[in-house]
């Protein structure tokens, strides 16, 4: 059913890596909207650690503590190391459209291609999604994202 979601992408990296991945994302996103109609309208945010992990929820957990196992992944898998400007980001991704399951698997594998490696990834990472099942939610979603309805008239 075309209806609003968002999926998150939670990830430990350098700027630079968070940002090729939102490019790769909204490549993905494009080409999906292009082939399957699967994908009507998206939009992505690249989202510090610092900021709230839901944005209007009476919860105050931010995105670094939604994903504070991320940079201990990372530690474990490199001993002693530094880190240097690797931070917890969230890449958000606003849709109208369907087949959030799938678009959130292709949108992993971006992160980590071969899921079957042996040890860690070396961008650690973490996912999920919303979907509009109760009115908590519906309400989350269409004030971050009915504008992206709307774009079809809907």
């Amino acid at each position: 059913m075309t209806d609003l979601f968002e999926l998150r992408l939670g990830i430990y990296a350098a700027a630079s890596a968070a940002h090729e991945l939102a490019d790769k994302a909204g490549s993905l996103l494009d080409e999906r909207s292009r082939s399957a109609s699967v994908v009507r309208t998206w939009v992505i945010s690249l989202i510090p650690g610092d900021q709230p992990a839901e944005p209007g929820s009476e919860e105050e957990l931010s995105v670094a503590e939604l994903y504070e196992e991320l940079p201990e992944q990372w530690r474990q898998e490199h001993p002693g190391a530094d880190p240097a400007d690797r931070r917890v980001t969230e890449l958000r991704i606003g849709v109208y459209g369907d087949g959030v399951r799938a678009l959130l698997d292709e949108l992993c594998n971006l992160a980590c291609p071969d899921r079957e490696h042996h040890g860690a990834c070396p961008v650690p990472w973490s996912s999920n999604y919303t979907v509009p099942f109760d009115d908590h939610y519906r309400a989350y979603l269409e004030t971050h994202y009915g504008h992206l309805r709307r774009v079809h008239g809907m």
